[in-house]
């Protein structure tokens, strides 16, 4: 009779985890903001979600954007997936993820800067999570592309420097596209680490009634009127 429970009370600890080990990570992926300006950047971030489940390797999905959105330059791409592979090249349309891995019970995230000059919502569906556990499908979101809203891009001229030596950060407000004027445009820039407003900063802006401050060896910037 006691053979027959252990036996029993062993069976039913290995059902368990072979259940524990298909169960598939889910898939899901979000813009932030969701509507932009025409030339803006938002966040498109991809999540994967293990909290169900066991260890999984060979993550994998591929995700071609819509006609009309490109990866944004710089594109910012990361991940804190284990081991992952992130392929998404400043002005390419592609995003291609591969070899990552996440714990049992963990979550991770795939980020990229994406962009669209043309008014429309844009539907992005990817292709398919593979991973060791199987499929988890697709993961979709939509981009909304709002020309009643000024464009707003920046870039570094030049964009490598050595330490110590300078360059100049431009904003672009593109107005272009929209229909009539905007008023009290304001924002906040924080830089990165170890990246600071140089010595004089030398500002400068043709935008009507703007105050800009940007205080020398201050990682701040801040834009009103």
């Amino acid at each position: 009779m006691k053979r027959g429970i252990i036996f029993f009370a062993a069976c039913i600890v290995l059902m368990l985890s072979s259940s524990e080990l298909l169960a598939q990570p889910s898939f899901s992926k979000a813009f932030s903001p969701s509507t932009i300006g025409p030339g803006s950047t938002s966040q498109l971030t991809f999540n994967i979600d293990n909290t169900a489940g066991g260890g999984v390797i060979d993550l994998a999905f591929v995700d071609n954007l819509p006609a009309g959105m490109t990866i944004a330059s710089p594109s910012g791409a990361s991940t804190n997936c284990s081991g992952a592979i992130l392929m998404a090249p400043d002005g390419g349309s592609t995003i291609t993820f591969s070899d990552g891995s996440i714990t049992p019970g963990g979550n991770c995230q795939i980020i990229v800067n994406v962009t669209a000059s043309s008014a429309g919502t844009y539907m992005n569906v990817s292709g398919d999570l593979t991973s060791s556990a199987g499929n988890s499908g697709t993961a979709s979101a939509d981009l909304t592309v709002d020309s009643a809203r000024p464009g707003f891009s920046k870039s570094f001229s030049p964009s490598t420097i050595d330490i110590g030596e300078r360059s100049t950060l431009t904003f672009n407000i593109d107005n272009t596209a929209g229909a009539g004027d905007f008023r009290d445009l304001q924002f906040t820039d924080m830089l990165p680490v170890d990246l600071v407003v140089a010595n004089p900063p030398n500002i400068s802006s043709n935008c009507t009634a703007t105050t800009i401050t940007a205080n020398a060896g201050s990682s701040t910037i801040n834009v009103a009127g």
